[in-house]
């Protein structure tokens, strides 16, 4: 009886693990399913579109001298990023070094360039000859698109992605990942007796792997962010609550049985859970009002600490076309060939022409609105009432994010050569936080890099975890991390200063009008004080021309604490159209009082 009972009981084992190996075979199969499924969408709707991934150069022959400085070459990637060749020292010749792939590739070459014959592109095995130049040319640009198509397999393509930084990045999460299986191969008995401890019902047990496997891939995945991005995910407060309430968990366990020390463990197990809970509830509600979050994460959901510089080369500009969104508006901006929102600028001037340059942060490159509603764009279309004889021409250079350092080195290495009759330079608050944190001139070394000031120890804790960010508040650090002394405070105003001296120079050797435009946040119309009243006072004094869009909101269009609202969005705290509306009129009536608009309608 006893024997018949163990072949049953073994028989019913073996069929389990038959049952066991028919449902790997199948998840296996599903998986190597939607393995080949993925990879022949990517196949088609990704690779089919590259039509170069490697390194490259573009010649183009007999280009005048003079001529050479009007052209660029640039162009996108499938997902939409914007990739600029950059000109060599030889007279004709740009290149692209980096592993990258191209869906289309533009030259720009404007009206006023006259004398080309061929296109040359060369990579490590090819040569591409592009002939009949003039008649490619739509827009004043010319697509090599066509001419690339098919002259690289998809072989090709696909190994050259192994020379791409995130290949190597992924490498290192397989290698991660290996660790981790043999990790728990050979652990497993303590690991599956631990948590039988744990949970002796098996619904529960498998609940449990489930869960831990979750967590472990999000521990991973948070990891593996911070070490490519160098920034931190919005979530990453909860799964330190957690890990905190595993470590502390099992630090109990450890001293109850390595010490002669009773504790209760289940009720330490439970007050773990329970304040686990709270903490993770207290973050979710935290990052759902924003309060304690930064620009930065309201915008792309992840925390980018103050001295990070990571894929900043040298310049504040854009690599891609964007969204400029956030819960209460979301509009798209296309990006030129100089990093910026706006279309492609010519960079000869006709002689007839009269060009204006709007540099600032977010304000001036209109977050908030549509991409025909920003400040610069309103003053176009006010300007054109007028009898003036001259083109105008408006660049917005304006750039979310930037501030005066940035917007000087910008104009100075790579807006001179537009030829700008009049720069408005627009300042606000912000800056003075800003500058504290990344420092001023001092930021540009001289390899053509950037290293921003180094933030606090503690800032990885302050960007992990919003309830943290609660207690540095409290003692006097902003959301720039810096700790808003006098002294920091006054040290960064007076680098706004120093900075706005430059812009004078720089006006005075190159021959261009300057305006420097001070314009208030919806906090400073409410206290009817402007937080760089000082310096803007000080600028005047040194014969810098300003305008005081605050004193222009108050006394001019009747802007106050009542009705502020109905020019800046509620949350976002930038300003709607019809804000960029009334900032517009203002800067109109500025140009008016400078005499500006008189002497273009005279000449």
């Amino acid at each position: 009886m006893e024997t018949k009972r163990n072949r049953n009981s073994g028989f019913h084992d073996e069929k389990m693990k038959q049952n066991k190996k028919t449902i790997i075979y199948l998840i296996a199969g599903i998986i190597i399913v939607i393995i080949v499924i993925v990879s022949g969408i990517v196949s088609n709707n990704y690779l089919s579109k590259v039509i170069i991934s490697q390194p490259f150069s573009v010649i183009i022959e007999r280009v005048s001298p003079e001529d050479i400085k009007e052209i660029k070459i640039y162009g996108y990637s499938p997902t939409g990023k914007i990739q600029i060749l950059n000109k060599t020292k030889d007279l004709n010749t740009w290149n692209y070094f980096d592993y990258s792939n191209f869906e289309s590739l533009y030259v720009f070459i404007p009206d006023s360039v006259k004398n080309f014959s061929k296109i040359i592109i060369t990579t490590n095995s090819k040569l591409i000859k592009v002939t009949d130049l003039k008649n490619k040319i739509s827009n004043t640009s010319i697509d090599l698109t066509k001419s690339l198509e098919g002259k690289f397999s998809k072989t090709e393509i696909i190994f050259s992605m192994f020379h791409w930084k995130e290949s190597n990045y992924i490498m290192v999460l397989c290698f991660a990942t290996v660790i981790l299986i043999l990790f728990f191969s050979i652990f497993k008995k303590k690991i599956s007796a631990l948590i039988l401890i744990l949970n002796k019902n098996k619904t529960a047990r498998y609940s449990s792997i489930i869960l831990l496997c979750i967590f472990v891939l999000g521990i991973i995945v948070h990891v593996m962010f911070i070490l490519i991005t160098k920034n931190y995910l919005i979530t990453s407060g909860l799964f330190l609550y957690i890990l905190m309430s595993f470590f502390i968990y099992f630090a109990f366990v450890a001293i109850g049985k390595n010490t002669k020390i009773r504790l209760k463990i289940k009720e330490i197990k439970l007050t773990i859970i329970t304040l686990s809970l709270c903490f993770c509830l207290v973050e979710i509600l935290l990052i759902l009002t924003g309060y304690t979050s930064t620009n930065f994460e309201k915008k792309y959901e992840n925390y980018s600490p103050g001295n990070n510089a990571n894929n900043i080369n040298h310049y504040w500009v854009y690599k891609m076309d964007h969204y400029l969104k956030t819960s209460e508006f979301s509009y798209f901006r296309k990006t030129n060939s100089e990093g910026m929102s706006d279309i492609e600028h010519a960079i000869s001037k006709k002689k007839n022409e009269f060009r204006i340059i709007g540099l600032g942060d977010s304000f001036t490159e209109g977050d908030g609105s549509d991409v025909d509603s920003t400040w610069l764009k309103f003053l176009e279309r006010n300007l054109s009432k007028y009898p003036i004889k001259k083109e105008l021409t408006f660049i917005n250079a304006g750039i979310c994010g930037s501030d005066p350092i940035w917007e000087y080195d910008l104009l100075k290495e790579k807006l001179l050569k537009y030829n700008p009759d009049l720069i408005m330079v627009a300042v606000n608050s912000t800056d003075i936080g800003e500058i504290a944190s990344r420092g001023g001139m001092e930021r540009f070394l001289p390899d053509g890099s950037i290293k921003f000031k180094e933030g606090p120890w503690w800032e990885p804790i302050y960007a992990v975890s919003h309830i943290s960010r609660l207690f540095f508040n409290a003692f006097g650090y902003e959301k720039f991390l810096y700790f808003s002394t006098d002294k920091d405070i006054c040290e960064s105003k007076t680098k706004i200063v120093n900075t706005i001296s430059a812009f004078k120079e720089l006006s005075l050797k190159n021959h261009f009008k300057l305006i420097v435009i001070f314009h208030p946040f919806r906090e400073e119309i409410n206290s009817n004080e402007l937080k760089l009243k000082t310096e803007m006072s000080v600028s005047i004094n040194n014969k810098i021309e300003v305008f005081d869009m605050l004193h222009y909101f108050s006394e001019k269009e009747k802007i106050s604490s009542t009705n502020s609202g109905d020019y800046f969005w509620k949350h976002d705290g930038h300003h709607n159209a019809k804000g960029y509306e009334a900032f517009a009129r203002g800067v109109e009536w500025k140009l008016k009082e400078a005499g500006i608009i008189d002497s273009l309608i005279k000449e």
